[in-house]
């Protein structure tokens, strides 16, 4: 935490290989899939499933450490990732809480735009679930 905050970076998707890797996580593809977008080139939403607190660290490996939309809520349940995410721009924070003066299309719209800037040319994880 320390390291973070005096501007350490670390890759959370490399980190979520590394924990993968020793918690022998292995991943099975169907016979229709196809090759995850390249968020590298153009702006990719991925809608995951939410299954357990483990999805960022999983989902961050799968897909290389794409950002992450999450409600303010969240936050207190994962603390060091959240703090981690929130310092280094992937985790994007919002408060469901009130209503926005322009409605939540407009106000939704002008956060992702706003907070994309921030962590360009990487994929956004959305868990429809969950958000």
């Amino acid at each position: 935490l320390v390291a973070l905050l005096i501007g350490f970076s670390s890759q959370h998707g490399v980190f979520g290989q590394h924990l993968c890797s020793l918690l022998k996580t292995r991943f099975a593809h169907a016979a229709c899939s196809r090759p995850v977008l390249d968020d590298t080139k153009g702006a990719v939403v991925y809608l995951c499933n939410h299954r357990s607190w483990g999805d960022f660290w999983i989902d961050a490996a799968i897909l290389g450490g794409t950002s992450f939309v999450s409600r303010l809520a969240v936050a207190p349940a994962i603390p060091f990732t959240a703090l981690w995410g929130y310092l280094q721009g992937w985790m994007w924070f919002f408060n469901r809480n009130g209503k926005p003066k322009d409605g939540w299309l407009q106000w939704m719209t002008e956060f992702l735009r706003r907070q994309h800037s921030m962590f360009p040319n990487k994929g956004l994880v959305f868990y429809p679930e969950g958000t």
